[in-house]
């Protein structure tokens, strides 16, 4: 409303009056004005006051973005200390190496040639005695358990950690305790007689025979191997220190002294198993009694597989002598 509009509608004589009203005209204009611009400010205030809240959090979220790794299956963790990292790298010395034996496949031997490449020694693929020497000290060194390092294969009717029949004591002793370790029974000062005198050294179900075949200066010398083990029920009473394997073999039929081939060729495989029940079922054959030695007995061209049922024994090898008052 401008001055116009108010001088008519007072009458001139009340100049004071409408000096009045005008002042108040005036008054709530500005009033609303001042009204208007504090409206205005408040809400830029609290447009600002929104942003500066929400940019924090933008920035936190993306701080954890950029410093939290997405999850992963593909690879295991790696623990952040020194030692961790040290031990995730040198894992591969457990890895499952072949010990040397016909019939490997590349992969097995390029697996033993990164080994023995890591190890500083001739990198040829084979694992044999000079590698397991390195790979134990690599085991001890990096504080693993030496019974991640192979041992020497147990292949019935075959040599033992590349000792043959006629090896001497001390070249015998030196080779079978670089495969398996320090032996379970070691040899004693009392010889037992049969055929000479002979004494047997172990490594837990794996049994040595020494004999000496002459005066008692007269050297002793490796004479065969064999693995005997009984069935507990639940378990075997000594641990193997690596599958027992066999040859393909020819299946015999007859008595403690004379037998024939019955036809039937047993394949390759490891036959150390619980019962008789399931080793027939497993060669297709079954055990037969042995008058002389007692128990049940498998004959092959190969090997023989003898059985106590009474006691749960079972006893693999090439070949059994019965000597009264012998282990």
């Amino acid at each position: 409303m401008d001055e116009r509009q108010v001088d008519g509608m007072l009458p001139p004589d009340r100049d004071w009056l409408r000096l009045i009203v005008i002042s108040l005209v005036v008054v709530v204009v500005v009033m609303l004005g001042a009204l208007l611009l504090v409206q205005r400010a408040g809400d830029s205030g609290d447009a600002g006051s929104t942003d500066l809240q929400s940019a924090p959090e933008q920035d936190v979220s993306e701080s954890v973005v950029s410093t939290t790794a997405p999850p992963t299956t593909a690879a295991p963790a790696v623990t952040t200390t020194a030692a961790g990292v040290i031990v995730y790298e040198l894992a591969f010395l457990c890895d499952p190496y072949a010990w040397t034996q016909p019939g490997l496949s590349e992969t097995q031997l390029e697996a033993v040639r990164g080994l023995q490449e890591f190890l500083e020694i001739d990198s040829d693929g084979l694992y044999g005695l000079g590698t397991r020497k390195a790979h134990l000290a690599a085991l001890e060194e990096a504080g693993f358990p030496t019974d991640c390092a192979p041992t020497c294969d147990l292949v019935i009717n075959a040599d033992l950690c590349g000792v043959t029949a006629g090896a001497a004591l001390d070249v015998a002793m030196g080779r079978l305790i670089g495969g398996f370790g320090e032996p379970t029974q070691d040899l004693g000062d009392e010889w037992f007689r049969c055929d000479g005198e002979s004494q047997t050294v172990a490594w837990g179900p794996v049994m040595v025979e020494m004999v000496r075949s002459g005066p008692e200066d007269t050297e002793p010398e490796f004479l065969g191997w064999s693995v005997s083990n009984t069935w507990m029920g639940d378990d075997w009473e000594a641990p193997f220190p690596a599958p027992v394997l066999f040859p393909e073999a020819n299946h015999l039929v007859g008595d403690h002294y004379e037998r024939e081939l019955s036809g039937t060729i047993i394949p390759a495989g490891n036959y150390v198993i619980e019962t008789p029940a399931q080793l027939e079922e497993l060669i297709g054959v079954p055990m037969q009694r042995d008058e002389v030695m007692s128990g049940l007995v498998l004959y092959t061209d190969k090997y023989e597989i003898r059985h106590d049922p009474d006691t749960g024994w079972w006893g693999w090898g090439v070949n059994w002598t019965f000597c009264p008052g012998a282990d």
